[in-house]
């Protein structure tokens, strides 16, 4: 499962569903103040809420809830902060190699060790790239969560 987000130009941006929950944890610990998400706009007729139910503004889900401008704005300049913290290269002690059956090779994070953490998932020169586009997508503007 993933979170595919779609910027207010089209454009889309993807994390893992861990990744998307590490990313908001590091903006977080740079000083990003959530400022919740709207719910989704949904063709007439069509509603994400049962009679009675009020919107949770969260941003864990992929309900196509929408991210201000604002708040998107604020998430970058947290990142931006964020990326002379984070180590030049990926925790190896977490890491393990794992062979498919197609013999293809993929590294993922060691479940037996314990979660990385916010900065640890974006350690290493690929990972700031994506935090680094990222940054660039959210200062485009706002965007939705699906």
């Amino acid at each position: 499962m993933g979170m595919d987000l779609v910027g207010a130009n089209g454009r889309p941006w993807r994390f893992s569903a861990m990744q998307w929950g590490r990313v908001l944890d590091l903006a977080e610990l740079y000083g990003w103040i959530p400022q919740g998400t709207a719910p989704p706009e949904l063709p007439d007729g069509m509603r994400v809420l049962r009679d009675g139910e009020v919107w949770s503004g969260g941003y864990g889900s992929n309900d196509y809830q929408r991210v201000t401008a604002d708040d998107a704005r604020a998430l970058a300049a947290a990142l931006e902060q964020a990326l002379d913290d984070l180590p030049g290269a990926e925790p190896v002690h977490k890491l393990r190699v794992l062979v498919l059956p197609n013999s293809r090779t993929i590294r993922c994070w060691d479940p037996d060790a314990p979660l990385p953490t916010a900065v640890e998932v974006f350690a290493g020169p690929d990972a700031r790239r994506q935090l680094e586009g990222f940054i660039r997508f959210c200062r485009a503007g706002g965007f939705c969560i699906g």
